[in-house]
């Protein structure tokens, strides 16, 4: 059993196919896996349907063929374009360019031919026998750019090509090697141009690490980084100092002198919330609670004649009758006995 793509094949989902076919196989068999690039997370993948396997390395798998050169141009998103235009007058032979997406490739074709360059599209969208005929016109040299997706990023064998342009830089690392892979093939010379623009700092950043994983890189600067204005006040160390010798909220606060709670623990502001201020200091002050208990309102309730004296003093049931509806209903000449009286002579009328 043959897997070319190893990695590809794996990532994609196509295990399940894998395994049906594996069950129609005998369960001793000679098993070939073929790749660029392998990561470890297809390897762990892999090794369960291997068998005390040998690995054959050509080279090194996180790096390109020796025989390609490789550019790098920073742009904008406004110079893309105009800077293509300028790479395919000055670059000469077959050109492959490869975009993110299967509109962009189509829309890429269209524009170059009508700019007068011969040029033709390939994507996943393709039906097989329309990728094969672009292929076949573009082996003929029948047309000088082609215009792809990672459809075209491997698999593909075109001796003639001798430039690879990243318009769109990948989404995966790996992928980068697969693709400059489609020039410099067998021993041969090729070049490879990469468009980067700010919004591709951190694919271009992880791609270097690929090819370069032992290189020592600068730190970032500022700029690089994207930290809010609060973030970098935190971090700058005269705010930090200020901030220690008595600059802003936290110093306060902690400050021996000054803030909420150096007042609240100082023992001379804690005496006089004691003794002098504060309803708790009252509370507890001994003279207060004389003057408390000897004048004004409690003085008031047990000599004068408040709501609780007038109800709890005993009263003579003669003053009772006069307060109140159970006087009046104890009354010979009450309400009740009048409204009694009146229906007696209503029923005998």
């Amino acid at each position: 059993m043959v897997l070319d793509e190893t990695d590809r094949m794996l990532d994609m989902g196509f295990s399940v196919q894998i395994e049906s076919i594996i069950k129609h196989m005998a369960p001793i068999r000679q098993t070939l896996l073929f790749s660029a690039t392998l990561p470890k997370n297809i390897v762990h993948i892999a090794d369960q349907y291997l068998q005390d396997p040998v690995r054959v390395s050509v080279s090194a798998t996180s790096s390109p063929a020796e025989k390609i050169h490789q550019t790098v141009l920073k742009v904008n998103d406004s110079e893309k374009y105009p800077e293509l235009l300028n790479q395919l007058n000055e670059r000469q032979g077959s050109i492959i360019v490869f975009v993110k997406t299967k509109y962009g490739s189509e829309k890429m074709a269209k524009k170059l031919s009508q700019e007068g360059y011969s040029a033709d599209a390939i994507h996943g969208d393709l039906r097989q026998h329309k990728r094969d005929r672009v292929i076949r016109a573009f082996r003929q040299k029948k047309y000088r750019i082609l215009v792809a997706t990672d459809v075209a990023a491997r698999g593909l064998d075109i001796p003639h090509i001798e430039h690879v342009v990243n318009y769109d830089l990948p989404q995966c690392a790996e992928d980068y090697i697969h693709r400059i892979g489609r020039t410099a093939r067998a021993g041969a010379e090729g070049e490879a141009l990469n468009l980067v623009t700010p919004a591709d700092r951190n694919r271009w950043y992880a791609i270097d690490r690929l090819l370069n994983p032992k290189a020592k890189r600068p730190m970032a600067t500022k700029s690089d980084k994207k930290t809010s204005r609060f973030k970098g006040r935190r971090e700058d160390s005269d705010f930090q100092g200020k901030r220690k010798s008595g600059f802003g909220f936290k110093s306060k606060r902690d400050d021996s002198g000054f803030g909420f709670r150096s007042r609240k623990e100082d023992s001379s502001f804690q005496r006089k919330e004691k003794d002098e201020t504060g309803f708790k200091g009252r509370r507890g002050d001994s003279e207060f609670k004389a003057r408390r208990e000897d004048s004004g309102f409690q003085r008031k309730r047990k000599e004068g004649p408040g709501f609780k004296f007038k109800r709890d003093e005993p009263v003579s049931k003669g003053k009772r009758k006069d307060f109140g509806s159970k006087a009046r209903r104890e009354d010979a000449g009450s309400f009740q006995n009048k409204k009694r009286h009146k229906k007696q002579v209503a029923s005998a009328e």
